[in-house]
């Protein structure tokens, strides 16, 4: 024998309300009656197959000013004409009204009062959606600006290196959310739309295949897995030595020699190795990166001379390994802006090797192979920089990252 079942709890996310209402009246010709309204599901009871008319309006804001006597004689109204209020539902956007009565007059007759009624939820979409559109443009303007912004060499080059990958995940998060957004706000502002037409053709069938919300619950699984990445870097998760976003706390800081971990060898020409002029400083200034975004690996160590009556006198060997020759290409155009001269070299084992002066008139060196480059500079006058181009060469085969 089969078993009849008299109640049950069905979901219906709120989408479109007009496909929504059709979608309430055919279940009622299937013997089912909405009860009650909890969230995304209804309560549902099972009764003899009739027709029940359902309606739905936007629910008021507290800012739109209305008076307390006014809800309490909308719902006097509304009971006199045979509608009985189920409750809220789409995140409280509408209340749902629904009558048994076939001469029950509808809510609205007054195709000018729906529009008025309906603009509320346009209004609400556009403004929701804005906002979101503020936080993406926001956070997209930040990323390009490290990607393309500055014409300062050393911020532009140092901006690159340091976009990691949560900056990148969470931009793109917040896009997709977005869209998300802005999509299911056109959606529900089907009945405004469709009143400014005066189109009474009935809309499409309510979505309700199991693989529809399965699908939609695995969207939403991944992109709260996504959001959950900006909230592990600033955890710390990902924040260690060897693996991470930023290998030591950040770029904007200089760290004393001393406190390099055992065992790391960083790549860089000594000072102390060189015919340099003036008093070598005894302090040595790095910073180190690794597995950001655009980089596996950038290291920058800073040395310094004291010359009688000038200021500190510096050489710094800036070492890059991109992710890939885009990134490497961008980083290389970073490095020479604003040079004043520059001259290509015929190194062997380097696909690119320059030499010239930056925009301050100091000597540079560049040598890149693939995606690795390094950047060797110094105050003018301090050591005979070009003649160190081989041992910059071999500073490539030996850099361990």
């Amino acid at each position: 024998m089969e078993r009849i079942v008299e109640g049950k709890w069905i979901r219906f996310p709120f989408r479109n309300p007009l496909q929504l209402q059709a979608w309430l009246e055919d279940l009622s010709l299937e013997g089912w009656k909405l009860e009650k309204v909890g969230g995304e599901y209804g309560v549902f009871r099972r009764v003899p197959p009739h027709r029940i008319r359902y309606r739905m309006e936007p629910t008021e804001r507290l800012w739109e000013d209305k008076p307390f006597s006014y809800y309490e004689e909308k719902e006097r109204l509304y009971e006199e004409m045979g509608w009985r209020l189920l409750g809220k539902t789409g995140r409280d956007l509408c209340y749902l009204y629904c009558t048994e009565d076939p001469n029950a007059p509808e809510l609205h007759t007054d195709a000018e009062i729906q529009k008025v009624l309906w603009r509320r939820t346009l209004r609400r979409s556009v403004l929701w959606s804005l906002l979101w559109l503020g936080m993406v443009l926001f956070r997209l303007l930040t990323l390009l600006d490290k990607f393309f912004g500055s014409s300062d060499a050393v911020i532009a080059s140092a901006n690159l290196v340091s976009i990691s990958a949560n900056q990148v995940v969470s931009t793109v998060f917040m896009g997709v959310v977005f869209l998300v957004s802005l999509w299911y706000g056109w959606e529900q502002c089907a009945p405004y739309r469709q009143l400014r037409r005066g189109d009474d053709a009935p809309c499409r069938s309510y979505p309700t295949g199991g693989w529809r919300w399965w699908r939609r619950r695995i969207a939403y699984v991944l992109i709260g897995l996504l959001g959950l990445v900006p909230l592990g870097s600033l955890l710390g998760v990902w924040s260690t030595l060897d693996k991470g976003t930023d290998a030591f706390p950040s770029s904007y800081f200089d760290y004393d020699f001393y406190d390099l971990p055992a065992g790391r060898a960083l790549p860089y020409i000594d000072l102390a190795g060189l015919d340099y002029r003036g008093t070598l400083n005894d302090r040595i200034t790095y910073t180190e990166r690794a597995n950001t975004f655009t980089t596996v690996y950038a290291s920058y160590v800073a040395q310094s001379a004291e010359v009688y009556a000038l200021p500190l006198q510096y050489l710094t060997t800036d070492y890059y390994h991109m992710r890939s020759a885009y990134f490497a290409d961008l980083l290389q155009e970073k490095l020479l802006l604003g040079v004043l001269e520059v001259e290509t070299l015929a190194l062997p084992g380097t696909d690119t090797a320059l030499r010239g002066r930056d925009e301050d008139g100091n000597p540079f060196l560049l040598v890149r192979r693939g995606s690795r480059i390094i950047y060797f500079q110094c105050s003018e006058g301090l050591v005979d920089l070009y003649a160190q181009a081989e041992a910059v060469v071999d500073l490539l085969d030996r850099a361990a990252y």
